[in-house]
């Protein structure tokens, strides 16, 4: 939770979120780390409503 602010960090052990942490080995983009692992959230979140099914490519 390098990446993620305290007020964040503390916003979501308050509301009884689970939380999952995503190992990333390079230092020095929290940036990066952040906004991957905010992508990946809203897909996830969106999987679980039943958004809609993203084509998939076919292997070549």
């Amino acid at each position: 939770t390098d990446g993620l602010p305290p007020e964040a960090f503390k916003i979501c052990e308050a509301s009884d979120h689970a939380m999952a942490r995503i190992p990333i080995l390079e230092t020095y983009v929290r940036s990066l780390n952040l906004a991957v692992s905010a992508g990946i959230g809203v897909y996830e979140a969106l999987r679980q409503l039943d958004g809609p099914i993203l084509p998939s490519i076919p292997e070549q």
